[in-house]
């Protein structure tokens, strides 16, 4: 018993801030139905789980670009550069998301999430890292934005990783 309680513990330990500065830092999620290149709103609680995970970093948030100004611009270079501009070169994160459902399995509902999130700052080279998320969901009248919430907490900490990777190279 006091095993499983330990290992709960260690599940949803949360990582000591780094000793890096405060910094302002601007987010945009947007999201995509792959099948139909549909533009979708993400759901706020995406960006209010990277927005937390980020704030416990020690990072200042601040207003940037609308997710729906981003996702009219085509490539990807035109969105990170779209989302520096609104920032005024500050540091940037612009998580790119994809949701699409996979076939029935006993009851549930799988989607795979493919995610692009890219850091930039006005004058460095932008890092970013792409990811597959599987989430299961329960109904079958729920899309792309449930999805998304879904995979809200995995999202967040991928996120912050890459954020704190990208400020400890500069």
């Amino acid at each position: 018993m006091v095993l499983i309680s330990m290992m709960m513990a260690c599940l949803h330990a949360n990582r000591p801030p780094t000793n890096l500065p405060a910094a302002p830092i601007s987010t945009v999620v947007t999201l995509a139905a792959p099948e139909s290149a549909e533009a979708i709103p993400a759901p706020s609680s995406v960006r209010s789980a990277i927005n937390s995970a980020l704030t416990a970093q020690g990072l200042n948030i601040i207003e940037g670009a609308q997710a729906a100004d981003i996702q009219a611009l085509g490539t990807p270079s035109g969105r990170i550069a779209a989302v520096l501009l609104a920032s005024e070169g500050k540091l940037s994160v612009l998580v790119d998301a994809s949701a699409r459902p996979r076939t029935e399995i006993s009851g549930r509902y799988p989607w795979q999430i493919d995610l692009t999130i890219t850091v930039a700052e006005e004058g460095r080279n932008p890092l970013t890292d792409t990811v597959r998320i599987p989430v299961s969901l329960s109904y079958i009248h729920e899309g792309e934005g449930d999805a998304l919430a879904a995979a809200a907490m995995r999202i967040a900490r991928r996120t912050t990783l890459l954020v704190e990777r990208f400020r400890k190279d500069s």
